[in-house]
């Protein structure tokens, strides 16, 4: 039996009892949650949920995504319907967002890739949703200022934590910093198998 609830993100906060036992018991819910960030804050902090996403991360067998394009959407929904035992938030924005060059359903379905590529790279930004838009303009910025940039989009950390170590390693490979980008909580980010940023 697969269930889904639809609402803005700040409210599935409200659910947040329900989510956790939906993880629990291994039930197959989709919860979609709209208006992610705060990109389209007319309504102020009241919705603007910058603090959501930090808990159900760290919440056991829930898969937190946050896709950057049409794409990650579908892979979101894609490994959502196949994950018969953990539970799915697909955290979508309110905003348009472009669809990103070198993003395919195959490539999101494993929760991180590489979505522009640099070798003997000086920095690697990490991000998800809106963001990631925003991380390639900035990587193509750097560029030019002569910085070689890596952008790694990150629509779902657990789900690339499932992938294995060599993947990983080449996605979030050592060498540079890594600086993750998100409009959420800052108070720190650890990217999935214990790289702190």
């Amino acid at each position: 039996m697969r269930i889904s609830n639809h609402s803005q993100q700040n409210f599935v906060s409200y659910a947040a009892g329900a989510v956790r036992l939906s993880a629990l018991t291994g039930h197959q819910v989709i919860w979609v949650a709209t208006h992610d960030s705060i990109g389209l804050g007319e309504d102020g902090p009241t919705h603007q949920p910058v603090e959501t996403l930090a808990h159900f991360r760290a919440t056991p067998n829930i898969d937190v995504w946050r896709p950057a394009d049409g794409n990650e959407t579908s892979a979101a929904y894609l490994i959502a319907l196949q994950s018969k035992t953990t539970p799915s938030i697909l955290s979508l924005s309110r905003q348009n967002l472009p669809n990103l060059e070198g993003s395919t359903i195959e490539r999101a379905s494993k929760g991180g890739y590489v979505v522009h590529e640099e070798e003997g790279e000086d920095l690697t930004i990490v991000s998800s949703g809106s963001e990631v838009s925003i991380a390639l303009e900035a990587a193509s910025k750097l560029k030019a200022e002569g910085i070689k940039t890596r952008v790694v989009s990150l629509p779902s950390w657990s789900v690339f934590d499932r992938q294995e170590e060599s993947y990983k390693l080449s996605v979030l490979r050592s060498g540079a910093p890594i600086l993750s980008v998100e409009a959420l909580s800052v108070r720190f980010v650890c990217v999935p198998h214990g790289r702190c940023c």
